[in-house]
């Protein structure tokens, strides 16, 4: 639009906006419509009031107090701050469109709860949908086993805040998180209480009984002493 004012020479700066608004209306989507025609709106009313304002003093210029205290005051004062305005207004509505189109196309699938809910949080807020609509898309989105359970056992409903139902599904993931927990320490605990068979042992480590002397023969040419009685 600047390069259209500059070729034409255009500087008076409300029929820049005004122009530009009119321009816009031309644009797809009634938001953007409705939003042309509003400021539309404010710049006519107040130059209404400010044609008339000049009739009745000499068609001077009122001062900036004098301009306050009109009725109806623009909602831009100059075009930079109208071009301002516009440029995050459209911004604003990518935004919107790209979340809603990811809102519908977001799932938890195997991902843990709270990486899945920080996605979740940003677009749903990007949306700008109400909490009735987000508490859907919620339903939509997360696990399937998770919701039914924030259903059925917490008896969550779409008139619940988002961030209740959020809340719930950390608590039950938690309460998971801790009964896996028991359940290895308790599996682990009974493994290493588990009696050791003791092994007996072998054959060749058996105590044997000590075996008397065996008596040697004795010669039959030898004399027989009697040493206690110091007789042969």
């Amino acid at each position: 639009m600047e390069l259209y004012f500059l070729h034409k020479k255009l500087q008076d700066e409300v029929k820049m906006m005004t122009l530009a608004l009119q321009k816009i209306k031309k644009g797809k989507g009634n938001r953007t419509q409705e939003w042309a025609d509003m400021h539309i709106k404010s710049v006519l009313q107040y130059q209404v009031e400010l044609r008339d304002w000049k009739t009745g003093n000499g068609d001077q210029e009122p001062d900036m107090a004098q301009k306050a205290a009109f009725a109806h005051q623009p909602l831009f004062t100059n075009w930079n701050t109208m071009a301002n305005k516009l440029l995050r207004f459209f911004q604003t509505m990518e935004t919107q469109s790209k979340a809603i189109e990811k809102l519908n196309s977001i799932r938890q699938g195997t991902r843990d709860f709270e990486d899945y809910w920080m996605e979740f949080k940003v677009v749903a807020t990007a949306s700008q949908f109400d909490n009735t609509a987000i508490v859907n898309a919620f339903k939509e989105t997360v696990n399937l086993g998770l919701g039914q359970k924030l259903v059925e056992t917490a008896r969550l409903t779409i008139s619940d805040l988002i961030q209740t139902w959020a809340d719930r599904a950390t608590e039950f993931k938690c309460a998971k998180c801790d009964a896996d927990c028991q359940y290895r320490w308790t599996s682990d605990c009974g493994k290493q209480d588990k009696p050791k068979t003791q092994s007996s042992l072998p054959t060749s480590h058996r105590s044997a009984r000590p075996s008397k002397p065996t008596p040697q023969p004795q010669d039959e040419n030898t004399m027989d002493i009697d040493w206690k009685e110091g007789r042969c």
